[in-house]
């Protein structure tokens, strides 16, 4: 019995042991941060006009046939090609920034193709965003590259376009699947003024 006791002691004394923080090798790391203060910069013209912060753009004629695919998947509905707009003012002339629109999703994109906002109701179609003058549309899993791309200096808004600018895009339907299911095709898309 006395054995028994002094080898659940010993036990215990080793298992303290082995938990102690003096037994315990200590490593970490560093966390560094980065970033820059600004002066107010730009802002989204507030309304939901065309331009504005909180718009509707409805493709085409708000009624798309599903006949108008006819390239398969990847291919867009041109009778829904639309274009929009979205204006910032009040921009400062900060001669060493440019600003920028960057796009997500505010839902999910397609599981096939980033670049293709999912629908509210139909399927096998998505909606894509091109900006003016690009041939390729946003990828809203991860936009910031095209994002800096298109940037616009901030001087040369503020000296050129009395501190307002418009960016302009096109919205348009794409094929995501074989098959076309009819029904409601709304999605939102979210963005933030980026600046670089």
């Amino acid at each position: 019995m006395k054995t028994l006791r002094m080898t659940y002691i010993a036990a215990g004394m080793v298992l303290a042991g082995l938990v102690s923080p003096s037994w315990a090798t200590e490593t970490g790391g560093v966390v560094h941060f980065s970033g820059q203060i600004v002066d107010a910069t730009c802002d989204v013209a507030a309304s939901a006009n065309s331009g504005g912060d909180d718009q509707n753009v409805v493709l085409g004629s708000g009624m798309i046939s599903s006949n108008s695919f006819t390239s398969g998947i990847g291919g867009e509905s041109d009778p829904s090609r639309t274009p929009f707009h979205i204006n910032l003012e009040n921009c400062n002339s900060d001669p060493s920034l440019k600003v920028a629109l960057n796009f997500t999703g505010a839902g999910a994109t397609d599981a096939n193709d980033p670049t293709a906002l999912t629908v509210s109701q139909a399927t096998g179609v998505g909606i894509r965003i091109y900006r003016e003058s690009s041939s390729t549309p946003i990828n809203f899993s991860d936009d910031s590259a095209e994002a800096q791309a298109s940037a616009v200096p901030l001087l040369d808004i503020a000296s050129n376009e009395n501190g307002n600018h418009t960016f302009n895009y096109t919205a348009v339907y794409v094929q995501t699947a074989q098959q076309i299911v009819a029904g409601e095709a709304n999605a939102d898309a979210n963005y933030l003024i980026t600046y670089y």
